[in-house]
């Protein structure tokens, strides 16, 4: 009886120890996925603020054009291909394929530069190994795309994997790895991780141009407080999409774990 009950209660205390580890999961889940939404809303809305200030604040406006003049004319000395009419809707971005700039109707000198940033990595000779490094391994993830697609596709399939292979090994009474564990979160930071280097390095590369350009001290904080927004909004993506692979798992792990109590029944049942 004494054994029995052990059991009982070992038992219990299992499943309640599962019920709490599930919740606590799927918690860190919503968690990390409302909380890097609502980061990424709050640095869009700051990088927003901060380029309109440098096109129509007078305290910047005049001196963000004719840096960006400045910033043009060297980039086309350079055999830069540079679009200013055409619009991305998507603000100034840097197109790879085509190499060729779009400022998308902007006179914003820290976006310009920003997007020159890129191409340096991208194309110019002399760039550094790390941020070059980066720009490719940016290219074979998607570009921006593996932020808002790659990572948070990568992040489901791996949180699937995960949730199942816990399932089945707490039937065999093991222990997750800790591949398994780590694998819901590392794996979208992982593919997103040459992104987020090189949005940092074409941003560094961007405020060394607009010194050179000879930007004033306002202009360069104000510049690098928009290119910080803006790196904000892909880092807070970031954030949601090891959201989005907690959840994955949370959901895989309690789906598999009623295929085993079906598996089980039917065995019983024969």
């Amino acid at each position: 009886m004494i054994i029995l009950r052990q059991k009982l209660y070992s038992s219990k205390k299992k499943k309640k120890d599962n019920k709490k580890e599930d919740s606590t999961g799927k918690k860190a889940g919503l968690g990390l996925v409302a909380g890097g939404m609502g980061m990424n809303t709050f640095h869009a809305s700051r990088f927003q603020r901060h380029s309109r200030d440098l096109e129509k604040d007078p305290k910047y406006a005049s001196e963000s054009k004719s840096i960006t003049e400045k910033l043009k004319q060297e980039a086309k000395n350079r055999g830069v291909s540079i679009d200013e009419t055409t619009r991305t809707n998507k603000g100034p971005l840097y197109h790879i394929q085509q190499d060729k700039v779009y400022l998308d109707g902007s006179n914003n000198g820290a976006s310009l530069s920003h997007e020159l940033g890129h191409r340096h990595y991208f194309k110019e000779k002399g760039a550094g190994k790390i941020g070059k490094a980066a720009h490719k391994g940016y290219k074979y993830t998607g570009g921006a795309l593996s932020h808002m697609a790659v990572s948070p596709v990568s992040a489901h399939f791996a949180g699937k994997a995960s949730g199942k292979s816990k399932a089945r090994k707490e039937e065999n009474e093991e222990k997750e790895s800790k591949l398994g564990k780590a694998a819901p979160i590392a794996t979208p930071l992982l593919v997103s991780t040459p992104g987020l280097v090189s949005e940092a390095a074409a941003s560094r590369k961007g405020m060394k141009m607009l010194r050179k350009a000879g930007a004033s001290k306002e202009m360069l904080k104000k510049s690098n407080k928009t290119l910080g927004h803006a790196f904000g909004t892909y880092a807070a993506l970031n954030a949601a999409n090891a959201g989005v692979g907690l959840l994955s798992k949370n959901r895989a792990y309690k789906r598999e774990k009623r295929k085993i109590e079906e598996e089980k029944e039917k065995k019983d049942n024969k």
